[in-house]
């Protein structure tokens, strides 16, 4: 019978195996590293219609400009969001993990045609993936922060990620916000949901460690790198980059999963409620 790897060896064996010298598409393949899972086609359907809905309470984009932070393992995003009406998409990442496989988005119109709500455009198995972009008027930008940088101000009516923000570098956060800010048009909208649980154990065991050692490029490459920063680090940026919350919702542990005592110093004596907020739900908007 095996013996489940207690925190530590988990984060040793990661760390060990993210150093070699083998590209992302072949750990994803057999689900040891893996960026969300937005190459299933019910899922990227629910996470986004999830995410419209918080925003608008409808599913229509007509006419609308439209980015996703963090598309992850697919562009699967671009062709829903045409399929609901958007004319302009943006889908910012930090690197190109998204899938080249034509069948899983011809997969993925053939979902949509069955459901209410969504026209997907004409994608067949002999287009090359740049075709599919170019039938969804959709651009795929991988240089993270200064994808950001390249759109213009004021041009975007709706921003969504999903299991994205926590892994922002710390030092980028502000900046990322602030990009988000200025691209977002005056009456545009934002869903975020956020995960704040370590992405080993579902804990807090990455508070056990100091920032330089958390913040190192050897642990940003680990493969499970979460900047840290809790619910009121959250609040606190959004609002000093001019965002005003709407909805706010948090999912709670029902106790605090990692003794204080065992935290690093930089958070032992975070509030009860900093410790407790595993996962926040939120929609924005550019404050009056």
């Amino acid at each position: 019978m095996a013996v489940p790897l207690p925190w530590y060896a988990k984060i040793s064996a990661k760390i060990v195996l993210s150093r070699l010298p083998i590209p992302y598409s072949f750990w994803r393949g057999i689900g040891l590293f893996r960026n969300g899972a937005m190459d299933k086609a019910d899922y990227s359907i629910q996470i986004f219609s999830q995410h419209v809905q918080n925003a608008f309470e409808h599913l229509n984009l007509s006419g609308k400009t439209v980015l996703e932070l963090g598309s992850g393992d697919s562009v699967a995003s671009a062709i829903i969001a045409a399929s609901a009406g958007a004319e302009k998409i943006y889908l910012v990442d930090v690197g190109a993990f998204a899938t080249r496989d034509m069948s899983f988005y011809v997969q993925l119109v053939q979902e949509l045609t069955k459901r209410d709500g969504f026209t997907p455009p004409t994608i067949t198995s002999d287009m090359s993936f740049e075709q599919m972009l170019e039938a969804c008027n959709a651009e795929y930008l991988t240089d993270g922060l200064n994808s950001l940088k390249s759109i213009d101000t004021s041009s975007v009516d709706f921003i969504w990620s999903h299991s994205c923000l926590e892994h922002v570098r710390k030092h980028e956060f502000d900046a990322t916000m602030s990009e988000l800010w200025r691209i977002l048009a005056d009456n545009g909208q934002v869903s975020h949901s956020i995960d704040l649980q370590d992405h080993l154990e579902h804990s807090l065991n990455n508070l056990r460690f100091s920032e330089n050692f958390w913040e190192s490029k050897f642990m940003v490459r680990s493969g499970f790198y979460t900047n840290r920063l809790r619910a009121s680090d959250y609040e606190n940026s959004f609002a000093k980059s001019g965002f005003q919350v709407g909805k706010w919702n948090e999912g709670k542990w029902s106790d605090i999963p990692l003794p204080r005592q065992k935290m690093h110093k930089d958070f032992c004596e975070r509030s009860e409620r900093d410790l407790l907020v595993r996962t926040i739900s939120t929609n924005l908007k550019k404050a009056a």
